[in-house]
């Protein structure tokens, strides 16, 4: 009954996947008290009163995790695995009939959607947040609290099959019979 929630919110976050999360400000190289080292690398000096006081609108880097895909980089293949892993673990979770298999499968949704929001919390927070990033993070939380609520439920279930049904209860049934 909870894999229709869990697959609606594995389609959201791979949704999310396109979508920009945030974005921070960056500065101008040409912009005053900007100087360049004899090593070529750029570094900022104390900022020029007239380029804080400029007009101009700041110029924004957004962070859309499918940007930039390098399918030789295993970062990229990183951002892809936190946005795309609920999807073979639900299907998996579909075709697995054994209850413990289940239960480890959920334990591996736990693992891989609690890696998934601190790493996605560290970068979405890090600079502007932007509406897909407020979604992201709350698919994550959701499917996380679906999945806890699907393990306790089953965990409850099986000591309650086990209590109702102890050697003892099963000895004194037996010794009642005629």
């Amino acid at each position: 009954m909870i894999r229709i929630p869990k697959g609606i919110l594995s389609v959201v976050l791979l949704v999310c996947f396109f979508m920009p999360l945030s974005r921070c400000q960056t500065y101008d190289l040409k912009a005053p008290g900007i100087v360049e080292e004899q090593r070529g690398s750029m570094l900022p000096d104390e900022p020029d009163e007239r380029y804080l006081r400029s007009s101009e609108k700041p110029a924004y880097l957004y962070f859309i995790p499918s940007q930039n895909f390098d399918v030789r980089s295993w970062g990229s293949w990183l951002r892809l695995g936190m946005f795309t892993w609920p999807i073979p673990l639900l299907i998996l979770s579909m075709v697995t009939r054994a209850f413990w298999a289940r239960r480890v499968i959920n334990a591996v949704e736990l693992a891989a959607g609690g890696f998934s929001l601190y790493m996605l919390w560290l970068v979405v927070f890090l600079g502007e947040t932007l509406f897909w990033g407020y979604i992201t993070i709350s698919v994550l939380i959701m499917y996380l609290l679906a999945t806890s609520w699907e393990l306790l439920v089953a965990i409850i279930e099986t000591f309650r099959h086990s209590e109702s049904d102890t050697p003892l209860k099963r000895d004194a049934r037996l010794a009642r019979a005629p």
